[in-house]
C-alpha cells in the first residue's frame, strides 16, 4: 500500500537492448469506478490524504502535504509517465476522486512494477481497492510488457494483505528491515502477481 513521493533514478539495462516499457496515460472502468491520471483539481483529495492518520500510518504520503506541494507531485506524476518511471493513476467514483492507485515504480530492466494504493475514509469499505488493484493488475500484464507486479504491505496491516489476497496475489516472503518508515526500518510482506496467475 505504498505510495512513492519522489521520483527515483533508474539505470539502463545491464543484459543487453529490451524493448522499453512505454507508459501512457489510461482511463480504466469498471462501471461507476474510474481510474485516470491525475490532475491539478484532485490536489485537495492529496492534501486530505496526507492528514488521513491510516494513510499516513500505511502508505509514504508525505505528512506535511500542502496545495502547493500536492500539485507539484500532480505534475511529477504526469512527467513520470512520459518517462516510463511510474503511472499514478486517481481512483475515481462517479466522477470524484477519493483515492490513488498505481504502478509506483516501474524496474525498466527487470520487467517488473511494483504497485501501491491508499483511499480516503469516506470511500472504504465498499470494495473499491480490490476492483481498481484487479483492473489496474489485468491491464498492466496485458498491455505491458510486463512479466510480474510486486505489491508490499506493512505486517500488520491486515487488510491490504486480504485485498492483495483476495486479487490474486502470492505471498512470497517476510523483507526484513526493507523500508524506512517514520518510525525507523520497517519489515514488509511481499505478494508477486505474474503474468499468466490469472490464467
Amino acid at each position: 500500500m505504498l505510495d512513492r513521493a519522489v521520483p527515483r533514478c533508474h539505470h539502463p539495462p545491464v543484459h543487453g537492448v529490451r524493448e522499453n516499457i512505454e507508459l501512457r496515460p489510461v482511463v480504466l472502468q469498471d462501471g461507476e469506478l474510474v481510474l485516470r491520471p491525475w490532475q491539478a483539481d484532485d490536489a485537495d483529495v492529496r492534501v486530505r490524504a496526507g492528514r488521513d492518520p491510516e494513510i499516513r500510518q500505511w502508505t509514504s504520503v508525505p505528512r506535511d502535504v500542502d496545495h502547493e506541494s500536492a500539485l507539484e507531485w500532480i505534475s511529477w506524476s504526469q512527467l513520470a509517465i512520459a518517462t516510463g518511471e511510474a503511472l499514478y493513476l486517481a481512483l475515481t467514483v462517479d466522477g470524484r476522486c477519493v483515492g490513488s492507485i498505481g504502478l509506483i515504480e516501474v524496474h525498466q530492466d527487470h520487467r517488473r512494477a511494483e504497485i501501491g494504493y491508499w483511499l480516503l475514509p469516506e470511500a472504504r469499505g465498499r470494495g473499491l481497492v480490490p476492483r481498481a488493484l484487479r483492473l489496474l493488475s489485468a491491464w498492466s500484464l496485458t498491455e505491458l510488457p510486463l512479466a510480474r507486479l510486486d505489491l508490499y504491505t506493512n505486517t500488520d496491516n491486515d487488510a491490504s494483505m486480504a485485498v492483495a489476497l483476495r486479487c490474486g496475489y502470492t505471498r512470497e516472503g517476510l523483507l526484513r528491515a526493507w523500508h524506512s518508515g517514520p518510525d525507523g526500518q520497517e519489515d514488509l510482506v511481499l505478494f508477486g502477481l505474474v503474468r499468466g496467475d490469472a490464467a
